[in-house]
This record gives structure tokens, sequence and C-alpha cells, in this order.
């Protein structure tokens, strides 16, 4: 049999680079045929990154909803909706992740929101106490099935000594609330 290489689609892609004031570098890269725009920013964070701090990172990427000094929770989301964009947050083994998806031509609007996401946090005091509440309970009813309590033994056996053996929301017996650490 013969063996060949699979032909890509052509597309027209335009890079550029800006580079914000507090140093953080956004790569976009338009597809002018493309209706909508997805723009993610990844954090050194999660569990390889956070140490002792087994669940802060996802609690750091969750608080991200809560919006920033520039955009308050009320600017972000009617932001959000005025330009049809959607937004997640979550952390990984190796990242945290900030997504926005929007039509194309919303892109100048949400990188100014993004980089201010990043780089100037909201987090008000009972949201994050709020949110820190929900992971507890989600770990909590992670720990009551039995195939999710397999998983997590596994991955630690799997991992032992390693930062991947931890769990994005946390050890099982949860984590203090400090937002001294969620901060840095």
């Amino acid at each position: 049999p013969v063996v060949r290489a699979a032909r890509l689609p052509d597309f027209d892609l335009n890079a550029e680079t800006i580079e914000a004031s507090c140093g953080l570098r956004v790569v976009a890269c338009a597809m002018p045929r493309a209706r909508t725009a997805s723009l993610r920013l990844l954090l050194p964070a999660g569990c390889a990154n956070q140490g002792n701090d087994e669940g802060l990172a996802e609690l750091a990427a969750r608080s991200v909803l809560a919006g920033s000094a520039s955009y308050g929770k009320r600017r972000l989301w009617n932001t959000l909706d005025r330009t049809g964009a959607w937004i997640a947050a979550g952390a990984g083994k190796d990242a945290a992740c900030i997504v926005l998806s929007a039509p194309g031509d919303a892109v100048p609007v949400l990188v100014p929101l993004l980089i201010s996401l990043a780089s100037e946090p909201l987090m008000q005091a009972e949201e994050v106490a709020e949110e820190h509440r929900r992971m507890a309970h989600e770990r909590s009813s992670a720990l009551e099935d039995p195939a999710a309590v397999a998983e997590r033994r596994l991955v630690e056996a799997l991992y032992r000594g390693h930062p991947y053996a931890a769990h994005a929301l946390g050890p099982d017996a949860g984590f203090a609330l400090d937002r001294g650490r969620l901060r840095a």
C-alpha cells in the first residue's frame, strides 16, 4: 500500500504579536474567511507548578469570571454579551487557561479584556470563598463516586512523587483558603 501525507486545507493566516504594558504577550492569528475567533491565554500553573498548593490554580482560574480591576463583573459580562462572546477558565496539569470565543470582529475589544483578566484580577472575598465551597462540594461528590475515586487513586499511584499526582480540585481533605497565596 502507498501511504500519502494528508493534504491540509489552504489557509491565509495573519499572525500578530501584541505586547501589553504588563509584559504579557498575546499572539493573534486570524483566518480571514473564519467568522469566529478564539483567544486562549495559558499561564504556568496547575498541579505541575503549584507545589504544595494543590487546587489553588483551579480556584484562581475560576475567580477570573468575577472580573478585573478594569472590567468589574458587570462590565465583563456586558462586554461579553455585547460582542457575542463566551468565556471559560480552568486549570490543568501544567497551566491555567482563560478562553474567549467570539465573532472575529470582536477581537480588538476582547484582547484588552483578556489582558486585564490576567494582570489585574478582581477577587471579592465572598466570591472567592463561594467558589472554594463549590470546589469542596465537587471534590466530595467525586469522592462518593467509585469510578472517580478509582481514577484519583490510579493517578496518584502512576505519578507517585511527581507533581502530576496532584488533583486540580485539591487533595481529598480539601485545602485552606488563603487569599494571599491565591493572588500570587
